[in-house]
This record gives C-alpha cells, structure tokens and sequence, in this order.
C-alpha cells in the first residue's frame, strides 16, 4: 500500500518471468522485474483507445526486457524542466518519465533490490505528452513532500 495524495492506493504485484529457451546460468544473470501499477495508472488507462492500449503494453514489455538486461533501461528520462522539492537532489531520485507512444509519457519510479537481483518499476500515471511535465512535478512534490 501506498500513500498517494492522502489516499490509500493498492498496488497490484505482478512478476515477469520471461523464457526463450536459455540455459539456468544464462537466466541466473538476467534480473527479475517487479511491475507495480498504481490506481491512478490504472485509470488513465482505462481512458486510451484499443489501439492506444497495445501500443503501450509493447513499450512497456520493450521496457521490461531492458530492465531485465542491461545494466540500465533505454527511454527513461527527465525532462530539463522538472524541478524537484528542495528536500531531493534529482540524482537520488528514482522518479523518471517513459515515452511509451507517440503522445503519452509513462511516469514512474525505478529501483534497484540487489539482495534479490530485481528491479522494481512502479507505474504511476500516464499522461499525453504536452502535461507531462506538469504531472510530473505534481507526483514528484506528492512523493517527496514529508522527506
């Protein structure tokens, strides 16, 4: 659970596991990804089209191979005009923006859990690219207000 703009938002935990006929060692190097996908990105995505949809479920599955194998995702970014709450330096956030189609941005966090070779991304909300930005640093200053 977590506490998203004074409302209790339930995460739903879904692990990927992908499989293409590779050898236990090969497996052993690749990192699981942990996706946890927010109330509110539920919501706006129930508001895409079909087409919309399955544009981004490809990005997103673009993603979670990236993550799973290179030491960093490709497409994950901030924009120069965020600005981040006094409290948090912007190099020790994990708050970053996803191009997952031609007109939506993906905003969400990224972690690393090395005890259990995972990385963790949380979507949070997605948004056309024109409020992107704004959105942005509206989830940024709601994440980091009490830090």
């Amino acid at each position: 659970m977590t506490d998203f703009n004074g409302k209790t938002v339930t995460l739903r935990h879904i692990q990927i596991f992908i499989c293409k006929n590779i050898s236990e060692t090969e497996m052993r190097k690749k990192r699981n990804v942990v996706i946890e996908i927010t109330r509110g990105f539920d919501n706006d995505e129930k508001q895409l089209s079909l087409s919309e949809r399955r544009g981004l479920d490809k990005s997103l599955n673009e993603l979670v191979e990236s993550a799973r194998e290179q030491s960093w995702p490709r497409k994950l970014y901030r924009s120069h005009r965020v600005v981040f709450p006094a409290t948090v330096a912007q190099k020790d956030s994990t708050l970053y923006m996803f191009k997952a189609t031609r007109f939506h941005i993906v905003i969400l966090t990224f972690d690393e859990d090395p005890i259990f070779n995972q990385r963790i991304i949380q979507l949070l909300r997605i948004v056309s690219i024109r409020d992107s930005v704004e959105v942005f640093n509206a989830v940024a200053n709601l994440l980091y207000r009490n830090i």
